[in-house]
This record gives structure tokens, C-alpha cells and sequence, in this order.
């Protein structure tokens, strides 16, 4: 790996990640381990069922539900609308400020027994705005809009950066889908993405 070790970028977040993985979610179809190996100091990886309690207070759960919330609209006194126009940034208007974001990282049948864990109960749930998916391996059935993990992350992560007014220089967040945009380009190349399916 020393011989590689410098051609891969070493992508730094502004808050930190952790990732459950179901247990029988396949390390070879997982997206999850892009994240970790690119950015190794910020995310950290839990099979299901250990992982760790979380503070409600500083902690959220990005995740589709129907109670999720934008990210913006969680965390301003009052606010209802994800389009606000305010100067005054995000940050300054903010409850509280997050410091880890859990993600979930299994098929769609698979996470029903993850959500239901007593230990995100009470974590906010923010959603993604709509985003359609580049994976070449769509679920079937389900629509384009749910992401693999590295997307997920790397759209959560735009989005923080933007209402929490971090400078998009001091990060090189694009660097996360590294692996995932090579293995984009290379199946495209050599197949058609209509005939993968999870």
C-alpha cells in the first residue's frame, strides 16, 4: 500500500462520520469502506448490531424518513422553511452545532431492523433534498433518488458546509467519491447500467 499510499487523497470533514453497517450488508457492494479509506481520521464504521449511544445534542441521523427535516430547518429557533434568505449565517442562528452525522449502510430491506435500534430513536433525522444516483448497481424497485453511501455522505456533507458557512477550499470534499466515480467510469465503459441490479 506505501507505494499508492500518495496517489490516494486523504479528504478532511468538517464534523465527523460514523457509518452502521448491517451485518450482512456485502463489504464487496458497500460504499461505506470509500468513505473510511479516504477519510480515515473523520469516519468510523459500526456492524450492526455494535455500535455506540449517541448524544441527541450535537448528533444526527441522516436518514429518509418521512419525520426528517432539511438540515438548515433543524437547527434554527423557529424555522419551518429550508429556503431562508437571512444574511446572518446559519451557525450564528443555530440551537446547537452538530458535531457527528450516523448513517446507515444496507440495502432497503435491510434497514428496517437498524432504524427501529432504541439508540437512534431520539436522534434528529435529516433528510437529503432529492439527488439522483449515479450507482451502477440501482435497488430494484426503488427509485433513483436513494443514494449509496458515499453519496449520501458527500451530499450531507456539501450541504453542512454551505448552511454552516465552512470554506468549501479548506476541504477537498469532491476527493470522497474518488473510488466510487472510478468505478463509475470503468462499468460504464464496459456495461450497460440498466442491466445491474442489487
Amino acid at each position: 500500500m506505501k507505494s499508492i499510499e500518495k496517489k490516494i487523497p486523504n479528504v478532511t470533514l468538517p464534523l465527523k462520520i460514523d457509518i452502521i453497517k448491517h451485518s450482512r450488508e456485502v463489504d464487496g457492494k458497500s460504499t461505506a469502506v470509500h468513505a473510511k479509506v479516504l477519510s480515515p481520521d473523520d469516519v468510523t464504521i459500526h456492524t450492526f448490531p455494535s455500535f455506540p449511544d449517541y448524544d441527541a445534542s450535537d448528533c444526527v441521523l441522516v436518514f429518509p424518513s418521512d419525520d426528517a427535516k432539511c438540515l438548515e430547518d433543524i437547527y434554527l429557533e423557529g424555522g419551518n422553511n429550508c429556503s431562508r434568505d437571512d444574511d446572518e449565517p446559519v451557525a450564528k442562528r443555530s440551537k446547537k452545532r452538530i458535531q457527528k452525522a450516523v448513517f446507515i449502510d444496507s440495502t432497503w430491506n435491510q434497514v428496517k431492523e437498524i432504524i427501529r435500534d432504541d439508540r437512534l430513536k431520539n436522534l434528529a433525522r435529516v433528510r437529503i433534498p432529492d439527488k439522483k444516483t449515479l450507482f451502477w448497481r440501482p435497488q430494484k424497485g426503488k427509485p433513483d433518488t436513494f443514494l449509496a453511501t458515499i453519496e449520501s455522505i458527500y451530499y450531507f456533507v456539501k450541504e453542512f458546509s454551505k448552511v454552516y458557512r465552512f470554506n468549501d477550499e479548506d476541504t477537498n470534499l469532491d476527493d470522497i467519491l474518488y473510488f466510487f466515480m472510478f468505478f463509475c467510469e470503468q462499468i460504464k465503459d464496459k456495461s450497460s447500467f440498466s442491466n445491474l441490479k442489487a
